[in-house]
C-alpha cells in the first residue's frame, strides 16, 4: 500500500504543479481582445449605447470599400487613431470593409453635428471614430467624452 502512494503522491504532485502554471499562465499574461459583433444594425446601435452613445436608428451613410493594402499612405493618422483604440484596423489592410456614419444626438458641449463612423470587416468592429464635420469640426476616439 505504501509504494502505491508514493507512486502515487509522485504522479500527482508533477500533475497538480503543471496545472498551476498552466492556469497562472492563463489568467496572468494579456488577453487576445474579442472581437466587437457590429454585423447588424441592432449590435452597432447596441455597442453605440453600451459607450454612452445616443444615435439616430438609421445610418446616415454605408459605404462599401476595399481598403488599401498599405494603409500607411492613405490612412495613417486615422491608422494610428484606431491602434490608440486597440480596434484592429490595420487587420483589414486589403480587404472589403463597410463604414456606417451614424448622427451623434448628445455629445457634451458641443452644438453642431457630430457623427460617429464604424468600420465592419467580417461583421466585426475593425475601427471608428467621432467626427464634427465643418469648420472648427474634430476627429476622435469612439469613447464617449466625461
Amino acid at each position: 500500500m505504501e509504494t502505491v502512494y508514493r507512486t502515487f503522491r509522485s504522479l500527482l504532485l508533477p500533475t497538480l504543479a503543471a496545472a498551476v502554471l498552466l492556469l497562472a499562465g492563463c489568467g496572468g499574461g494579456e488577453k487576445e481582445d474579442q472581437p466587437i459583433p457590429a454585423a447588424s444594425n441592432s449590435e452597432r446601435l447596441t455597442y453605440l449605447t453600451e459607450l454612452g452613445w445616443q444615435v439616430e436608428p438609421e445610418p446616415l451613410h454605408t459605404v462599401v470599400l476595399r481598403l488599401p493594402h498599405d494603409l500607411a499612405e492613405d490612412y495613417g493618422d486615422y491608422l494610428k487613431l484606431q491602434e490608440e483604440q486597440a480596434l484592429p484596423f490595420a487587420q483589414c489592410a486589403g480587404r472589403t470593409v463597410s463604414r456606417y456614419t451614424y448622427a451623434a444626438t448628445n455629445y457634451p458641449g458641443y452644438d453642431g453635428p457630430v457623427q460617429i463612423d464604424l468600420w465592419v470587416c467580417d461583421g466585426a468592429l475593425c475601427g471608428g471614430d467621432v467626427t464634427a464635420p465643418g469648420e472648427g469640426g474634430f476627429q476622435d476616439g469612439i469613447k464617449f467624452p466625461g
